[in-house]
């Protein structure tokens, strides 16, 4: 039996991907990792803040975006003490999960590229939720009706956030 001493990790051909580990794990050299809050406000829709992790190291339990060039990568394990994410939309499960039996039915979204080779949050339609994958749930967004994407711009750490939802934009920080 070997110690297991890392986690690999493939980052597509469009440079991204997302994680969700039990344990706390070293970034790569090259490699970003990027978690996601919402943050509402006056208007009728809201933020989702785009913040990149600091420190080198993606704490246990945090679902986050991965961006980096296409490759696979080794993310060790680590004993650091890192502080946990608060306030993350993105979540996760340690083994494949029927959506039915969890809690994140509705409003989840999951990290995709279109017919275009555009990255977004489409819609997720699946039945099960991937093991070590991270899914984005809007449901702490003051969105109106169910979009079937988000167009994902990093602009100042932010996402603007386009949906198709007709008069519905993200708004600009």
């Amino acid at each position: 039996v070997e110690d297991v001493i890392g986690l690999p990790v493939n980052i597509s051909l469009e440079g991204v991907t997302t994680l969700y580990a039990p344990c706390a794990l070293t970034i790569p050299d090259g490699v970003k990792a990027k978690y996601v809050k919402a943050e509402n406000n006056k208007n009728t829709s809201g933020n989702l803040n785009y913040t990149e992790l600091t420190g080198g190291v993606i704490p246990a339990n945090a679902p986050v975006v991965i961006e980096g060039n296409p490759g696979a990568y080794s993310f060790n394990i680590t004993d650091e003490a890192v502080e946990t994410v608060e306030d993350n939309v993105l979540f996760g499960f340690h083994h494949k999960t029927n959506v039915s039996a969890s809690t994140h039915t509705d409003n989840v979204y999951n990290i995709a590229t279109d017919k275009k080779g555009r990255i977004a949050f489409y819609k997720y339609e699946g039945t099960e939720y991937q093991a070590y994958a991270a899914y984005l749930d809007v449901t702490s967004l003051n969105v109106q009706g169910t979009p079937e994407y988000f167009n994902v711009v990093d602009m100042s750490n932010y996402f603007v956030l386009q949906t198709n939802v007709e008069g519905w934009t993200g708004n600009n920080p």
